[in-house]
């Protein structure tokens, strides 16, 4: 088989979700991650910021949800305790 070229895409780390919607058929979710921001006194304060939104027709939404029930079921424990 052929190698296929790679396309780079950027890797989205996330921690919360900060808000959700569905309109027009469309549905938006905005991600947040924490960071942590130099104070000019020296100090560091943390602050959650928005990462990324994810914006979709309903069979896009459909499809992330299939994907993460996807993921949560591999994280189960299995019988003998480890993850599926």
């Amino acid at each position: 088989m052929p190698d296929k070229p790679t396309v780079p895409a950027p890797f989205i780390y996330f921690e919360g979700i900060t808000s959700l919607s569905f309109v027009n058929g469309i549905g938006k979710i905005a991600i947040e991650a924490g960071q942590i921001v130099a104070a000019p006194d020296g100090g560091t304060s943390y602050e959650r910021v928005p990462v990324a939104h994810l914006v979709g027709n309903i069979e896009a939404i459909r499809r992330l949800r299939e994907a993460i029930d996807g993921i949560l079921l591999m994280a189960e424990p299995t019988s003998e305790g480890h993850a599926n």
